[in-house]
């Protein structure tokens, strides 16, 4: 599950950043993506993104 987790949160952050090296994002991007990418569990056990401004402000 973490490596699925990883994955999932590594193809969506489209630039690059320490380790972290896409070719077709070369640079760093901090106005988007220095951020942490929420993940949550669905009802099936699945992971998948979760963005906090889908909750209108509700933590």
């Amino acid at each position: 599950m973490a490596a699925d987790i990883l994955l999932a949160v590594a193809a969506e952050r489209t630039e690059s950043r320490g380790c972290h090296v896409r070719t077709d994002y070369p640079g760093r991007n901090d106005g988007s993506w220095q951020r942490s990418i929420p993940v949550r569990l669905d009802a099936a056990g699945r992971p998948f993104l979760f963005e906090r401004a889908l909750l209108g402000g509700v933590a």
